[in-house]
């Protein structure tokens, strides 16, 4: 079984990463935004321009902080014998894509054979694929495409009103 697994949101903090970069830790924190839009409601409301002119720069993204369970859950995945790639969706900025290669070797020793940057991960479903991510509509694609998907709790979804079935 191939597993892809999500980077921000389920092993890279984004959100507080973003909090610190816009300054707002003062009156924000990351159990308080619900969902992906949440910087709208800071400053007195906030476009989506305005928020990632400051979650820009290389830096910004090899300073994002780990989950307490990143080295966990990936040895957890690795030691099932599957071949475990990170799938993650990169953002408009240059140094997403440096920033994040120096994060993941920083963080779990990859290098880019174990790296996917791709928006439309469905492009990598299959009967024998894994994706595990917090975004509900990158699940369910996922899974139309063929392959399996596990919904990780996060920013991106909310786990009322959603059955085990859309989870799994």
């Amino acid at each position: 079984m191939k597993v892809y697994l999500d980077m921000d949101g389920v092993i890279a903090d984004f959100v507080t990463a973003s909090i610190k970069a816009h300054g707002v830790g003062h009156v924000v924190n990351a159990e308080a935004c619900q969902h992906w839009d949440y910087f709208a409601k800071w400053k007195g409301g906030m476009t989506k321009k305005q928020f990632w002119s400051k979650c820009m720069s290389h830096e910004f993204w090899v300073n994002i902080p780990a989950y307490p369970w990143t080295r966990d859950l990936y040895r957890l995945i690795k030691s099932v014998d599957h071949t475990v790639k990170i799938a993650t969706s990169p953002s408009k900025d240059p140094g997403c894509l440096t920033g994040k290669m120096e994060w993941l070797d920083n963080h779990l020793n990859l290098t880019t054979s174990d790296v996917i940057f791709i928006h439309e991960k469905w492009r990598l479903a299959d009967p024998y694929s894994l994706l595990i991510d917090d975004d509900k509509k990158k699940v369910k694609q996922f899974k139309e495409a063929g392959g399996k998907a596990i919904l990780f709790s996060g920013v991106n979804n909310d786990w009322e009103g959603v059955s085990i079935e859309e989870r799994l």
